[in-house]
């Protein structure tokens, strides 16, 4: 965040930020039953499953759109090795 507004030092930030999560965690929820609540029932709908389900489907679904026109054997289950991802580098292998 200080690279976002360019301040100069992060301790400008940490009483603004401090403040503004304070509040927001009482307006959210004022007692832990309530906490609870909105922990199991509400946030697995509006979290869990997007982010465990939709997001790694959508990224799937482009990498194969991705690879589809490109002149690459990349095949989605062994699309990270081939792509050399954990050496930090891309490196395609060619048909």
């Amino acid at each position: 965040m200080v690279d976002l507004f360019k301040l100069k030092n992060h301790q400008q930030m940490v009483l603004p930020v401090g403040v503004i999560l304070i509040y927001l965690s009482m307006v959210i929820a004022s007692n832990w039953a309530e906490h609870r609540e909105e922990g199991l029932i509400i946030t697995g709908y509006y979290l869990h499953i997007p982010f465990l389900m939709i997001i790694p489907l959508l990224m799937l679904v482009i990498v194969i759109i991705r690879n589809f026109f490109k002149n690459t054997v990349c095949y989605p289950w062994r699309c990270w090795i081939s792509m050399g991802y954990y050496l930090g580098e891309i490196v395609y292998e060619s048909s």
